[in-house]
């Protein structure tokens, strides 16, 4: 997941799946944060995001490298 906050900051968030059995690699990365693992079989995940700053845009997979049957409703944003 990807924020972009007003300020055109970014902040990336990953959330590996329990089945991978570690994560990813984010030494060439800024502002990664690595969420607790989701169980593959829950239909869904809650996170919760600080917006004490004002978001700009939530994109999931910014990567696009995930398969997707509607890659449009991966892009949120804000006014």
């Amino acid at each position: 997941i990807e924020i972009t906050y007003n300020d055109n900051s970014k902040k990336t968030i990953y959330i590996p799946l329990s089945i991978m059995r570690g994560e990813k690699n984010f030494d060439n990365y800024n502002f990664v944060d690595i969420l607790p693992d989701w169980e593959w079989v829950n239909q869904t995940y809650r996170l919760d995001i600080d917006n004490s700053k004002n978001i700009k845009s939530i994109i999931i997979d910014p990567s696009e490298k995930l398969a997707d049957v509607n890659p449009e409703n991966n892009k949120v944003f804000y006014k």
